[in-house]
Formats: C-alpha cells, structure tokens, sequence
C-alpha cells in the first residue's frame, strides 16, 4: 500500500510522466522532477562491459551484458537472444567507425539488479520506493562482479583486431537502428608485442572515464553531491573498474556516456591519426602501471583528460620513460592531477581509491599530486591545472620560431586556435608558473581565459599557457597544450594550424623528423635507429652523444648536422640530401666495426686531429667533401674511406690525407679531384701497411702529391 500511494502521489504531482517510458529510453531525462534522482538509479536497456578495459592482441576479449529486455513481471527474469556488433575508431563519429564482425554475433543476454549495502536486489521498476526509503545501489564501489554477472560472450581470436579503441553495439533482432533500444562497450586493444608496429603510443584516460562514471550510484565527484545520494553521501573514495559506462549530465553537459568520455576527448584525434597516415598503439593508463613496457616507444601522446594518475604511472613516465629520452605529448589540460591506488591486480585493476576530503568551496584534498613529496605535476607536464576558463578566445603566439610553428605563417602575436565547437584555450586550463615548470620551459602561445577560479597563487588572472621544453639530460621532449580544445580543431575550428602544429609534434617526437640540439650522453645516447629527416640545424653538442644504426638520414637542402661531440655508427647508416654533415674541431665520429657510413651529402671536417677513429673493418664512403684548413683526415688501420666517382675532395691550407687502412677511389665512371687548393699541403700520405687504390683521379696543386712512408 505505502508503495502505491507513493506512486500515486507522484503521478498526481507529475502527470505528464511515463515511469516505464524513461526508464527504457537512452534520452537521459529525469524519471522524477528530482535530479537527485535519475544518476543514481537509471539504467540502459542494454549495458555492459568487459573483464578488463585492454586486452592484449591476440587474446580473447570476455562481454558482461545486462539488459532490461530480459525482465519479466515479478522480478523474475529470462534470457534474450541478442545480438553483437565490433566497430574499431577511425573516425569522428560512430557512422565511420570500422565494423569488424560484417555478421553480427548471437549471444543470450540476461537482466542483472543493482544492489543495496546488504545485498538486496534493486529493480529498475521499483526505484522510486528504494529511493524515497534511502535504499541506494553500491555497484559504483563494488564493481558487477562482485553482483555475478556472468560472461554473456567471448570474442576468442582477436589476432585480426590491431591496436585501437573498440566498442561493442549491443541491441536486439531487429532494433540495431531504434537509438532507445541499443547499447555500448568500449574497450581497448594494445599491442601483444609494444612497439611492433609503431613507436608511437597513445594513452586512453580509462582512470578518468571511471572517475566520471555514475554508473551503479556513484562517482568521485563531490560536485555531484546534489546527485550523489548514497549510503557515504557525498564523499566518495572509491570506484569500481568492473561496471559500465552510464550517460551522466551535469548542468545540461556531457560528463560521461557509454563510450566514456571518448567522444569529448579522444575520437577527434583518433580519427586523425588514423586517417593522416600516423599509426599508432593504444593502451589504457592502468597499463602503465602493470608492467606494459614503454621503453622502445619514442612518443607517447595524451591526447585525453588524464586526470587521475597512481604512483607507479607516475614514475614510470617522469623518471624511467622521460628518464631514458622518451618524449610526449598531453593535447588537453588538468593531468597528472589526482593521486589514485588501485585496488586488485595492477595490471588489471578491481577499482581506484581517491581521497577527496571536499566541501563546496573547498577543491582541495590531500590526493592532489601537488601536495606529494614527488613534486608538482608541472615539473615534468611543464604546466599544470589552475581553474576553467570564461571566455572564448584564441592562443596568442609568443614564440613564432620555435620549430613547432613550422609550416603554420604564424608570427609574434599571431592568433589561431579556435573558431569550432571549442577552442584549445576551452573548459580547464593549465598554466606555466616558475616555481614548478623546467627552467627552460618555452612558453608558445597563450591567452587570458579570466579569473583563476580554484586555487589562488600570486596573482588573480588565469592563463591557459601552451609550453614545450626539452630535457638537457635526456633528450626528452615535452608539449602541453594547455587546454581542453586541441582535438576539437583538428576538424571544426582552426584546422589548418593545429592540424600542421600536430604534424610537427608527431613527426619530430617520433623521430621521423629531428631539428635542434642533441644533449644525451654515452651511458644513455639518443638513438636515430629508423629513417629519419633532418629539417633543421641539429647540434650534438660538446661532450654530448648520438648513436646512429642501419637507417638513412636525410639532411634537407640548407639544413647542417653540426658535431662537436660524438656520432657513433653502428650497422650500414646513410646520410642523403643536399644538406652537410660538419665534424667540428671538438668533434668525433667513431665508425664501430663492420660499419659503414655512406655520405652523400656535403660532408665537412673542421681543423681538429684524430676526429674519425675506424674500427676493424669499417667504411666511410663520401661524395663531395671538404677537409678544412689544419685538419688531417686520417684512416686507420682496418678502416677504409672511399671516395665516390665523379666526387671532388677540397683540402684547406695545412691539410693531410693520411691512410693507415685503406684508401679506394676509383673514378672510372667520373673522374675524382683531390684538390689541395695551396702547393705546399702534403697530399695523400700512405702509411707503412696501408694501401691506396686510386684510378681515373686528379690530385692537384699539393707539393708531393701522393707519397709512401
């Protein structure tokens, strides 16, 4: 009787509502005039998910599926035959997506309630009592598995399925086009093997999507406290990884759907990639810190809200990946921003614990990064999060000849960045302060977005900075965008610009392009071991090291690869372009053994002594060349230099050709030119044990010529 009434009581107050309409509708509406009411307790007609967020390439993929079709008067409940679809993102909306099952999967789906703290069973059909009596769902802390829900399907061989963010569509014969009637699991792919197929990494924020998730009764919002009716009222710590994405709404935006929150974040720049000729691999964040190697990946983008990291993610990005020269890239704002632990299997969460001791009023909490022993999060992002933005403006550029701003026209105080749905200055936004970001953190563009809402420093006006440093230990390079918006203009705003600022990131954080200087040492040298551009003046500096193996370097028309320090060769390495390659005085280039380096750009060596050491069985094979005053090329025993046909070798004042090896220059198909330019250089001195193979070649103007010790 009670229930009744209470049900008629609502009917009379709300006439207009229809209880079984909204709850078997996707359209998130309010199923009472409370907003309270409809987080806590709605549910999809189907829902689901699968037994762990990522799942290697290869192995088989478990789908956990409830649907409110299965529900039977009583609560009594039955299975359905469903059915199942597998779509692969490329695109920026699902109508693009790549379909990967062309024939849909049969499988049985049942119905599963949500549960209250003793373990009784809530059903949809009786959630307005369960509610007004204070009976309120604890699937959001303790997952479905801890509910029995049941494999409904496993996807056995995925060997087929490559790297990427899937989703499985779910709905019933006949109803695969009626939008009330369907549902979605994400999940994603990663590489059984990292790096096989890209060296390029893109991080999926699943923390982030459960952070926002309602789904069950709960999320880790306290600004949700008007929606977060519970048994622990508004403070919630913890948060299951086993359950599904809910449609979750605050203030008429977006917060979470059954995709997460890829469609505020990452589709955008997934289909870009995918369609601009980048491949990429793909893992969840959780999977940095259960034991998926980064190591061999030579850029990691973030493309999303990774707002949510643990310990061990932590470290491993700041010290061990950026540690060892590894590069990246955060494309939205507010990263690194909470402290979580997970619970269960590292590789594999159960759920994320987060501290947040708040208030309204009070966004502050002892899980903040910020607050740690580690330091602040800016300290290795370069920016960090500060409050979100009121305004609607464009980036303004403050530093046009960073090499990111190649291609793009942009000068000093250019403005780019907006026009579409957002612009990258858009919701939160991240700042460069001093006492947190490198010293050498270069601030690209900015703008003043209006009053810093949520943590006050040393002054009142919030800025949403776009910055990129590089680490002058390791190599590392690090780009931060700032804002919210990036992805959105890669299609809907200022996409000429963003698209070519994108290209330059990716290409030169991956290493299919380098400009700039190279700081590594011996005991960690960057490596150049894949075909690589050279767009740009780039400098191993003094004391510094590179390591070059079996690859080509293409040095473009205009473009100097300066050594002052070392460039050591390993396996068959090829310089091409019309650039040079310069050995400076403090200069070295050691050639390993069984090496050879082949030039066929201009190659330059400065006046210094015993710049190039060969080892047993090396080459240097060199076309045009210049051998600057006072400096002696010498090869040595068991090297060889040979000199191409048709190649002209000048020799500066004071210069010496000595061979200690090997020395081949046969100009039968074009004459070569030894030209010692002044009378009295030495010419081509041959060593005891050393051999000269010369043919069809000029040596001019030196006071011996060739000669014999």
């Amino acid at each position: 009787m009670k229930v009744l009434i209470i049900l008629l009581y609502i009917l009379i107050l709300f006439p207009d509502i229809n209880l079984v309409a909204q709850q078997w509708t996707e359209n998130p509406q309010f199923i009472t005039s409370d907003p309270d009411f409809y987080v806590a307790w709605r549910r999809g007609y189907f829902e689901g998910y699968t037994t762990a967020p990522s799942i290697p390439q290869g192995q088989p993929v478990q789908f956990k599926v409830s649907t409110k079709a299965a529900i039977q008067p009583n609560h009594q409940v039955t299975t359905v035959s469903s059915r199942m679809k597998i779509y692969r993102v490329n695109s920026t909306s699902m109508s693009g997506d790549i379909l990967m099952t062309p024939t849909a999967i049969t499988f049985n789906a049942t119905f599963y309630p949500l549960h209250d703290k003793f373990n009784n069973q809530l059903f949809p059909e009786d959630s307005i009592y369960h509610y007004t009596n204070g009976i309120y769902p604890v699937e959001y802390k303790k997952g479905c598995d801890w509910a029995n829900w049941a494999v409904a399907y496993t996807l056995q061989n995925t060997s087929n399925y490559p790297s990427g963010f899937y989703y499985a569509k779910l709905y019933l014969p006949g109803q695969e086009f009626n939008p009330e009637r369907i549902g979605y699991i994400p999940f994603v792919i990663k590489p059984s093997s990292p790096a096989s197929t890209s060296k390029m990494l893109c991080v999926i924020a699943w923390n982030t999507y459960q952070a926002y998730n309602y789904w069950g009764g709960g999320s880790l919002y306290w600004w949700t406290g008007d929606y977060d009716i519970t048994s622990e009222g508004s403070s919630i710590e913890t948060v299951s990884f086993r359950r599904p994405f809910v449609y979750h709404f605050f203030d008429c935006c977006p917060l979470s759907t059954q995709f997460g929150q890829l469609d505020q974040r990452e589709r955008n720049f997934i289909a870009w990639v995918e369609n601009n000729g980048y491949q990429m691999e793909y893992c969840v964040d959780s999977d940095i810190s259960g034991g998926f190697s980064t190591s061999l990946y030579k850029a990691i983008i973030f493309p999303g809200h990774s707002e949510y990291w643990d310990p061990v993610q932590r470290s491993n990005i700041e010290n061990d990946y950026k540690g060892e020269g590894g590069n990246f890239a955060f494309l939205a704002a507010n990263n690194c921003y909470w402290l979580v632990d997970y619970k269960g299997s590292s590789s594999n969460p159960d759920s994320m614990y987060c501290y947040k001791p708040e208030t309204p009023g009070k966004p502050d909490g002892d899980y903040l990064w910020r607050n740690q022993t580690e330091g602040p999060e800016g300290q290795f992002i370069g920016v960090q999060f500060y409050g979100v933005n009121n305004t609607n403006e464009p980036q303004i550029v403050e530093n046009p000849t960073q090499w990111i701003f190649n291609g793009t026209g942009l000068s000093f105080h250019s403005q780019f960045g907006f026009g579409g749905a957002n612009p990258i200055a858009s919701g939160e936004s991240d700042m460069k302060r001093s006492e947190y970001s490198p010293a050498n953190t270069v601030l690209l563009a900015r703008v003043l977005t209006g009053v810093v809402q949520h943590y006050p420093y040393y002054g009142d006006d919030l800025y949403a900075d776009m910055t990129y440093y590089e680490d002058t230990e390791t190599n590392s390079r690090v780009f931060a965008a700032g804002g919210f918006g990036w992805t959105d203009c890669l299609f809907g705003g200022d996409y000429n610009t963003v698209r070519t600022i994108t290209r330059n990131i990716l290409d030169h954080f991956s290493l299919k392009k380098y400009i700039g200087n190279i700081y590594t040492t011996l005991d960690n040298p960057l490596e150049w071991d894949s075909n690589i551009e050279l767009d740009g003046n780039v400098n191993v500096l003094s004391g510094k090291y590179l390591k070059i193996t079996s690859t080509t370097v293409s040095i473009d028309p205009n473009v100097v690869l300066y050594t002052d320090g070392t460039v050591e060769i390993n396996g068959n390495v090829t310089f091409d372009g019309s650039g040079s390659f310069n050995i400076n005085p403090s200069g070295r280039l050691l050639l390993k053994a069984g090496s050879t380096l082949t030039v066929n750009s201009y190659f330059v060596l400065e006046n210094g002594t015993n710049q190039i050491t060969f080892e047993s069985g090396s080459r240097l094979i060199i076309n045009d060349a210049t051998i600057e005053s006072g400096a002696t090329l010498t090869v040595g025993s068991g090297g060889t230099l040979e000199v191409k046909p048709g190649a002209t070798v000048l020799f500066g004042s004071g210069t010496s050709l000595v061979i200690n090896g090997t020395l081949s220059a046969n100009g039968s198909t074009g004459t070569i030119t030894f030209d010692f330019v002044e009378r009295n250089s030495n010419g081509i001195q041959v060593n005891s044990g050393g051999t000269a193979n010369i043919s069809y070649a000029d040596i001019l103007n030196a006071t011996n010529g060739i000669y014999f010790n």
